[in-house]
């Protein structure tokens, strides 16, 4: 049988027309997934940053929750009234938990933002005072003019600065301890309190500790006493250091810190070189003590916050009135984000949004933790 030939296929392709539709396509196609990329990419960075900073503020609270908890341990509420049958020469007076409201080296160093509103912060100084450093009390051996002598078989003592399985003493930690210019509280078996002032420590053999002045002769030769080295820390906000300094002030904005440092429970003042920043980009930092209105022995007691505490102690309250702390910290990102739009806050309102330059859209994100910490040491002495 004869097959007829089939006709010849004619190859077809693209048009311009189709080419350059496929291409816009796909152009928006790519356009599309590189701008939901791109936006989630810096989603989640600022999400790193917030979680970070979150963590940061957490940590820092925890530091500062510590410190309060540990407020007047070993030490006193109030110096100047504790029982004693005589006072020694140069008897500093100082109180378990001081707090100044609207410190204002804190508030001027959030000043030094343009868009910081001063209404819309908060800036408090607070200190402590107590044995913050090793938690223990020790026995004296003996007295004589104003040389101590501790007993170094004391569990607390080989406790505290015994670094090794076979007992051997660290004398540099003794004598950091027991630096000069520091407080001890002396107890005495009868009763008696006193406090002194350190001038010098050491450790041969024989730990100690050599007092500004003498105590009493109502304390007798003191043999039987215990013995508590007292120290003072404070947390404050403050420009930072140069070391912490941003890289760019201009984008990111001055850099204010929550700084933890000591102080001289002989003379009030700040001991220069001990202050550590414990939280960067600090925005906001606030003290509220919970004070007993209510007198003494009454039960139960009358707690109410006390908001503007900038007398020493709580003002005319007697020290043991503090039952607790309301503590908060706030701390914000380092740049403003222009899709996070600034609103300022109301009144009593938590802070929330932080802006640095008025000259810029958006605000810096703010995160804040807040505790209550109980203050047994000072709440339960009675005084």
């Amino acid at each position: 049988m004869n097959r007829r030939p089939s006709p010849p296929r004619i190859a077809r392709g693209f048009t311009l027309v189709e080419l350059m539709v496929a291409l816009t396509l796909g152009a928006i196609v790519i356009a599309s997934v590189y701008t939901l990329g791109a936006n989630a990419s810096r989603h989640f960075q600022e999400q790193q940053r917030v979680s970070q900073l979150q963590l940061a503020v957490r940590i820092a609270l925890e530091r500062l929750r510590r410190d309060a908890s540990m407020a007047g341990f070993g030490g006193t509420p109030a110096s100047a009234l504790e029982p004693a049958c005589g006072t020694v020469a140069g008897t500093p007076a100082f109180f378990g938990v001081t707090v100044a409201d609207r410190d204002t080296s804190g508030m001027a160093a959030l000043g030094t933002m343009a868009g910081a509103a001063a209404s819309l912060v908060h800036a408090d100084r607070v200190r402590f005072s107590g044995n913050l450093d090793t938690s223990d009390i020790y026995l004296v051996r003996d007295y004589l003019g104003t040389t101590i002598n501790l007993q170094t078989d004391w569990m607390g003592f080989r406790r505290s600065f015994a670094n090794d399985y076979a007992g051997t003493i660290s004398e540099a930690l003794f004598q950091q301890t027991f630096a000069p210019g520091r407080v001890v509280r002396i107890t005495h078996p009868s009763g008696g309190t006193f406090f002194a002032v350190i001038a010098s420590s050491s450790f041969a053999g024989t730990a100690r500790v050599t007092l500004t002045a003498s105590l009493p002769a109502c304390a007798d030769v003191c043999t039987g006493c215990t013995i508590a080295p007292l120290s003072g820390v404070e947390y404050f906000l403050a420009e930072a250091p140069a070391a912490l300094a941003p890289v760019n002030a201009a984008a990111t904005g001055p850099n204010t810190v929550l700084m933890r440092g000591e102080w001289n429970l002989s003379t009030g003042a700040s001991i220069a070189g001990t202050a550590r920043p414990i939280l960067e980009w600090a925005v906001h930092f606030d003290a509220v003590p919970i004070v007993n209105t209510a007198a003494l022995g009454v039960v139960p007691p009358t707690l109410v916050p006390q908001v503007d505490t900038s007398v020493a102690g709580v003002g005319a309250l007697r020290p043991s009135a503090i039952y607790a702390l309301d503590l908060t910290v706030g701390a914000r990102t380092p740049e403003q984000d222009d899709r996070f739009p600034w609103i300022a806050p109301a009144a009593g309102d938590p802070l929330t949004r932080f802006r640095a330059f008025t000259d810029r859209p958006g605000a810096m994100r703010v995160r804040t933790a807040r505790a209550e910490v109980l203050l047994p040491n000072i709440a339960y002495r009675g005084m």
